[in-house]
């Protein structure tokens, strides 16, 4: 339990360091800060949801947040309070799993917990996917903004299909992807097509973050995917075959040529 606790605290004092290096801020973000000054917002409670850990940036407020480095590790004393219950919430969750939802907020497609920090850091030690997780969404004032355009799309997107993954960058993606995986405009999916596009994602994503030069997010590197290859082949090719696809499109997902532009050495 200690031993596991030291191994986090090791992890999270790496982070805190090559932050600062980097002239980053070395804790977690808090979301008091984002909203700073954003007074226009309705809140809208989304319910209990499995939602991606790696998409939890940051804690409510700063106070809670200082107790973890910027990758959600402890930097807390081994002998602390703190470190003991992280260590009692570590072997629980061996022994018989972490069953409490966590608290979040969400906003810009990103969570902020307020309660279950110490379990967020343990399952994200894990390598955990998933959390449970109460969530509920802060709305941002629709404006001009254009991100603020392509997240009301993801919106309506997410009532059909509940899929957090999915970050597209560009107005219109959605549509796009929706027409690429066979569903009808503003049909609600059925729950194993959200359980395989999940999944296909999932295979795509560990895949595309192995290679060493790669410029397009993962969503949207996905929607190029999809262009050439159905989701399927991600489910039924091995990493091998699915290594081989991305290479015929390798101009595309990595050597930043502009949709349209590259040649056809795209044939499957």
């Amino acid at each position: 339990m200690k031993e596991a606790y030291i191994k986090a605290k090791h992890s999270g004092e790496r982070a805190y360091k090559k932050a600062l290096s980097s002239g980053n801020y070395p804790f977690l973000t808090d979301l008091d800060h984002v909203l700073y000054g954003k007074t226009e917002r309705t809140e809208k409670k989304i319910g209990t949801m499995d939602i991606p850990i790696k998409m939890i940036t940051g804690t409510k407020n700063q106070m809670r947040g200082e107790s973890f480095a910027c990758n959600f590790m402890p930097i807390l004393a081994p002998d602390s309070e703190f470190a003991m219950k992280w260590g009692l919430l570590y072997e629980a969750q061996q022994n018989e799993g972490i069953r409490d939802p966590v608290t979040v907020y969400e906003y810009l497609h990103r969570f902020y917990v307020v309660e279950g920090n110490k379990r967020v850091s343990v399952l994200r030690y894990l390598n955990a996917p998933v959390i449970q997780a109460e969530v509920t969404r802060i709305m941002p004032l629709n404006n001009d903004d254009p991100d603020i355009a392509v997240y009301y799309e993801f919106l309506e997107f997410f009532e059909r299909a509940p899929i957090y993954e999915l970050q597209f960058t560009k107005e219109g993606d959605y549509q796009k992807f929706e027409k690429m995986i066979g569903v009808e405009s503003r049909t609600v999916w059925p729950t194993d097509l959200v359980k395989s596009v999940k999944s296909a994602f999932y295979c795509f994503e560990e895949i595309y973050l192995k290679r060493e030069h790669y410029h397009l997010s993962v969503s949207d590197a996905f929607l190029v995917f999809l262009n050439f290859y159905p989701a399927t082949s991600l489910l039924e090719n091995g990493e091998h075959e699915i290594k081989k696809m991305m290479d015929r499109i390798r101009k595309i997902l990595y050597m930043k040529v502009e949709w349209g532009h590259e040649d056809s050495d795209h044939s499957g």
